[in-house]
């Protein structure tokens, strides 16, 4: 039908079949089927929101430019852009309904003009090629109509996440920042093995003996190894049976005597607790841990961020810590090296703690390692970590959670811990409740003797928090 349809708009006059400009009366007028004049207007009702929304999407786009923030334009844009995103597809739905119903119609309309030139009615021919020939244009136009609304979005969103990106650069060199603060005056007081240890770097700090047959007792090492504080691990090792489990292999520097620390860690770990390792067995000139395999994302990684938690979800938090810690502190036993690398939060808040003991065994051993001196309690600079070291380390980083920053922020670390120069929770986090402040103050109190609660009442205070 077509072939013919374009031979009879050939057939008529010079000039008689010239389609209309564009204007939305004239363009109703030339389609004589009801149906088509509707799907007509429904698409060119959209379009003064859509003229709307484009100019606001591009004045957000404009407004980007130089911006370093961590969501520009907040809701109102998210809001903004994503009206315009959804007119647009429901703009090509309509375009498309009026296109398939134009196409379908023009087979009608061939047959008309057929008769209006039997009959000499030259006019009424021109007025149904006019209509199918504008009917064509205006599908022509819509699209590049779509493809304007397309560049706006496109522009708006790469503006969007550049200025983004400047955000993250500029926190990135923060926390870099703070990070080296807290590194330069802790590195002076550290022996060279444990500021080895307290690095963070692509691989490992320490690195365990390469294990013969990708194997370590019973367990299947399979992937690569990772970094781990105290050497090497390899999580998701196979165990047989459907068993799996975070298996870690100490540095050899730290094994003087795989006997003497095996027998640290045994003795280090709680009894019938979470956190204590599925086994335990020397390697060679080295000593193996098998933990129960755990998922979450490290708590280091939240508070890289640099931004503040709301205190209910540090509340929730402390909530699901607390028996942890209680069950290990009543039996006498100790984290020795809490930090929020060895806490992983997972994605329905569950928590883990990681390494607990293994600090302790160390310095039980006659290993003297500090992996994390920013966290760790003033007293464990002259002996062996305690229950009472790790409420310390929970207090700075409950600090941390709460206001995005370290408490010490200086070069002097250990002067700062003892004489507790750190801005009050009131002044570093407004929002915070004054009874999560006074816990946290109390937590990092700098004597053992007056730190508060005491070990083994953390999840008794946590719940008169409400």
């Amino acid at each position: 039908m077509r072939p013919l349809f374009l031979a009879l708009t050939l057939a008529l006059p010079s000039g008689a079949a010239k389609p209309a400009a564009s204007d939305p009366p004239a363009d109703e007028a030339l389609f004589k089927e009801f149906e088509l004049k509707e799907s007509y207007r429904a698409m060119r009702e959209l379009r003064p929101r859509i003229d709307a929304l484009k100019k606001e999407v591009s004045a957000w786009r404009d407004s980007h430019a130089g911006k370093v923030e961590m969501d520009p334009g907040g809701a109102a844009r998210k809001k903004a852009h994503d009206e315009l995103y959804e007119l647009r597809h429901e703009l090509y739905r309509r375009r498309d309904s009026f296109h398939k119903m134009g196409v379908d119609l023009r087979a009608s309309g061939t047959v008309k003009i057929v008769f209006a030139f039997k009959e000499g009615n030259s006019d009424e021919a021109n007025k149904i090629v006019q209509a199918g020939l504008r009917h064509n244009d205006i599908v022509a136009e819509s699209k590049v109509y779509e493809q304007g609304i397309e560049t706006v979005l496109d522009q708006e969103v790469q503006a969007y996440d550049a200025a983004v990106e400047r955000w993250r650069e500029l926190e990135r060199a923060r926390t870099f920042r703070r990070r080296a603060a807290l590194g330069a005056g802790a590195a002076v007081a550290l022996l060279p093995a444990a500021v080895l240890l307290w690095r963070r770097r692509p691989q490992a700090a320490l690195e365990g003996p390469a294990p013969a047959g990708g194997r370590l007792g019973r367990w299947g090492l399979g992937k690569a190894a990772k970094p781990w504080t105290y050497g090497s691990r390899w999580d998701g090792a196979d165990g047989g049976g459907g068993t799996t489990a975070s298996v870690r292999l100490f540095d050899e520097r730290l094994c003087a005597s795989p006997e003497r620390l095996l027998a640290a860690l045994k003795a280090a770990a709680p009894p019938k607790h979470p956190g204590s390792p599925l086994e335990a067995f020397a390697a060679g000139t080295s000593v193996v841990l098998a933990y129960p395999a755990a998922h979450g994302k490290p708590l280091s990684k939240w508070l890289e961020e640099g931004r503040a938690v709301p205190p209910a979800q540090v509340v929730l938090f402390l909530k699901r810590l607390a028996p942890l810690f209680d069950a290990a502190h009543r039996a006498g036993r100790a984290h020795g090296g809490l930090a929020p690398d060895c806490v992983l939060v997972g994605a329905d808040g569950t928590v883990v703690v990681e390494d607990f003991g293994v600090a302790v065994a160390l310095a039980a051993a006659g290993v003297k390692a500090a992996p994390f001196p920013a966290y760790s309690a003033p007293e464990t600079e002259a002996g062996a970590p305690a229950p009472a070291a790790d409420l310390y380390s929970l207090g700075v980083m409950v600090y941390e959670l709460l206001t995005g920053r370290h408490p010490f922020e200086g070069t002097n670390l250990p002067v700062m811990k003892r004489e507790k120069r750190y801005t009050p929770l009131a002044a570093a986090a407004p929002a915070c409740p004054p009874a999560l402040g006074a816990l946290v103050d109390g937590l990092l109190e700098p004597e053992p003797a007056h730190r508060r609660p005491r070990p083994g009442g953390l999840e008794k205070a946590v719940t008169a928090l409400g």
